[in-house]
Order: structure tokens, then C-alpha cells, then sequence
């Protein structure tokens, strides 16, 4: 399988909730999808000639299809219930001692043109539907991305414009300077992990309290992070924007050893505003959904365009045949995979929850770590 991805056949899903109408599966299946490739393994096992059969055979092991067996289903009885219910009316039938005659009943079909006539318009529907969602799973990669180069070059520039090591420098000099350039680099750490907690929080779990919120910034970063910092961060109403003002805080502190220190601290403030604007990108897409009148309405027009299918299939059957059983699993296929078009836009439309962010962390970790590995703590 591919590196950062369970099989989807060994999660344990659980059946679709009728109250809610929130397929539980689905949302528990979400934290699988979080896929990053780690060389040319994976793109070569991506790029397989089998995949096609491969794919085909895990159908049923699907995440999308398992998430719509109530959808489907239901397309899928209506399509039985038509073909019962023509069969008694064509033929009659004697039950419980009580007898139908042929003809009593009217067989139920409807003709195939307004499908015919109706189908461009849905699949317009569903092709904008699923592009919107696509660009917003692009966005939110592409703000993650800038974040990380962002902090990156916060303390790749303060490392690269310390002052030269001549003239009397002793250890605990040395050692203050990359002690601050540390803290810098530890709220921006804490600035990518409370992104990634607010966004990633299982629907089922509550917001952690303030003390908790810490821990789990502690736990969560390599770097040395103050307890006080990780709290003050965890009891703040917004988070990611108590990270950034400590963060520009502690970026004033460290800039006081540069020399030229004002000048230089305006070239990496303009790494602040990036990332200040890419956090508000993060958020803008986070609390925003696609219109839901668009997606309302998508899923109106395309729940009774296939409930009502099974009826214009049945019109190119003889209903007193066993061929008119064939019509149910028509009706089944062709639902689920343009329930599962719909399906598909549903779970790209908020891509935080399926993109890989704490693998991106801890990449920012690393990389950050490295930069601060080059700072000498003593001459």
C-alpha cells in the first residue's frame, strides 16, 4: 500500500446514522485519506498497469461506495418495489387468500425523454460541484505549502544573518542567540500545530481545554516550546493569531542580535505577512462552505432524477419476465457511481481533514530544527 495510507478495507466502519443523516463511515474513514507519497515507490505503484483491474476489484472495500449503501439502497428498492408491483399488475397474483387480477392495477413506467432531456443539466451541476471542491482541496495545499516555505525562511534568514564570530564571544552569548532564534522557531512550530488541531478535530470530540490544548502543542513539536507560550496559545479564542503575535514577539527579540537589526527585520516581516495572510486563507476556507443553496439543490436534482429512473427503465422490459429483475441492479450501478460523484465533491469541500498536515508539521519541524543546527553555541 502507499506509505502514509491505511487500506480502506481495514478500517471498521459502522452503519450510516438515519437521525443525523451523516454517514458515520465516511467521517471516520476521512483521517485515512490523508495521503503523501515518499518517493518513486509509491509514484511507480500509482503509475501500475494493473491498477485499472486493481481499483475495480476493491470496489466494495471503497470508502465512497460503503458511505452510500443507504443512497443506493434506496434507489435500488424503489427499482424492486416498480418491478413487484408491474409483475402483480401484468399478471395478477392470489395473496393471503385474496386475488388480483391482471389488469386491475395500472403498470407504472415513464417515458425516457425527460431523463434524456435532464441529464446535461445534472451532469453540469455535478462537474461544477465537483471542480468547486477540487479548488478549494488545491487552496488549502497550496496555503499549507506557503506556510511551511514561509517559517522556513523566517529562520533560515535569521540563522544566515547573525553576526560573524570574531572578537570576544563567549559560550553563553552564543548560546542566548540561538536560544532566541529557538523560541522563534518553536512558535512557528506551535503556529502549523494549532492549524492542524483546530482543523483536524474528529466531529465527535470536543474542543480540548486550555491545559489540554498545551499538552498536546508540547507533545506535538520537537522544538523547545514554553509551557507558558503553548497555554497562553491554548486559552486564546483564536489560537493561530495569539501563535502569530507571539511569534512576531519573539522575531523583535531575536532580530536585536542582528546587525542592521531594523532593516533586516523588515525583509522577514514580509515573511510574517505571507504567513499571516496564508493562515486567513486556512480560516476563509475552513469556515466557508460552497453556497449550500448550489449544494442543496445538486442533491435534490439528483436524488429524484435516480429515484425516478427505475420507472423509465422498466419501460424497455417485458414486466412479465425474469428480465425485469434486471433493472434493479441497473438502477444500483448507475447510483452509485453518480451518488458517488456527489460524494466525491462532498469530501474534497473541506480538505483540511484529509490532507496530510501533521506529516507537514513535522516537516516543518525538521526543517526548522536543521536550520537552528547550524547556529554555533560556542566559538
Amino acid at each position: 500500500s502507499y506509505a502514509t495510507t491505511i487500506k480502506e478495507e481495514e478500517i471498521v466502519g459502522s452503519e450510516s446514522s438515519l437521525l443525523t443523516g451523516v454517514p458515520v463511515y465516511g467521517e471516520e474513514s476521512r483521517k485515512y485519506r490523508r495521503t503523501q507519497y515518499k518517493g518513486p515507490r509509491d509514484w511507480a505503484e500509482h503509475r501500475s498497469t494493473t491498477r485499472i483491474f486493481a481499483n475495480l476489484g476493491s470496489i466494495f472495500s471503497s470508502g465512497v461506495v460503503r458511505s452510500l449503501q443507504f443512497e443506493v439502497g434506496s434507489v435500488a428498492a424503489v427499482a424492486l418495489a416498480l418491478v413487484i408491483w408491474n409483475a402483480v399488475a401484468s399478471n395478477g397474483i392470489v395473496f393471503a387468500e385474496q386475488s388480483i387480477e391482471a389488469g386491475l392495477l395500472p403498470i407504472l413506467s415513464l417515458p425516457v425523454l425527460p431523463f434524456t432531456l435532464a441529464s446535461p443539466a445534472l451532469g453540469l451541476l455535478l462537474v461544477f460541484r465537483t471542480n468547486a471542491s477540487y479548488t478549494r482541496w488545491l487552496e488549502a495545499r497550496r496555503s499549507w505549502a506557503l506556510i511551511g516555505s514561509s517559517l522556513r525562511n523566517i529562520i533560515r534568514q535569521l540563522v544566515a544573518w547573525q553576526p560573524p564570530l570574531d572578537g570576544v564571544m563567549d559560550a553563553d552569548v552564543l548560546s542566548k542567540r540561538k536560544e532566541r532564534v529557538a523560541q522563534v522557531a518553536a512558535l512557528g512550530s506551535a503556529l502549523s500545530r494549532s492549524l492542524q488541531i483546530e482543523q483536524q478535530l474528529e466531529p465527535t470530540q470536543k474542543e480540548p481545554s486550555p491545559e489540554a490544548y498545551a499538552d498536546m502543542l508540547l507533545a506535538s513539536t520537537t522544538l523547545p516550546l514554553r509551557r507558558e507560550d503553548a497555554e497562553a496559545i491554548g486559552r486564546a479564542r483564536q489560537p493561530a493569531a495569539t501563535a502569530l503575535a507571539k511569534l512576531s514577539g519573539a522575531l523583535a527579540i531575536a532580530s536585536e542580535d542582528l546587525s542592521d537589526g531594523a532593516k533586516k527585520l523588515t525583509e522577514i516581516d514580509k515573511a510574517i505577512v505571507k504567513l499571516t495572510e496564508q493562515v486567513g486563507e486556512c480560516e476563509r476556507l475552513y469556515t466557508s462552505p460552497v453556497p449550500l443553496v448550489y449544494t442543496r439543490h445538486t442533491a435534490r436534482f439528483l436524488a429524484c432524477w435516480l429515484l425516478l429512473l427505475p420507472f423509465a427503465l422498466v419501460g424497455g422490459v417485458t414486466v412479465s419476465t425474469f428480465s425485469a429483475l434486471t433493472i434493479v441492479p441497473e438502477a444500483g450501478f448507475i447510483a452509485t457511481f453518480l451518488f458517488g460523484i456527489d460524494e466525491l465533491a462532498v469530501q474534497l469541500e473541506e480538505p483540511f481533514s484529509i490532507l496530510p498536515l501533521h506529516q507537514e508539521c513535522s516537516s516543518i519541524d525538521e526543517a526548522l530544527a536543521q536550520f537552528l543546527s547550524e547556529m554555533p553555541t560556542q566559538k
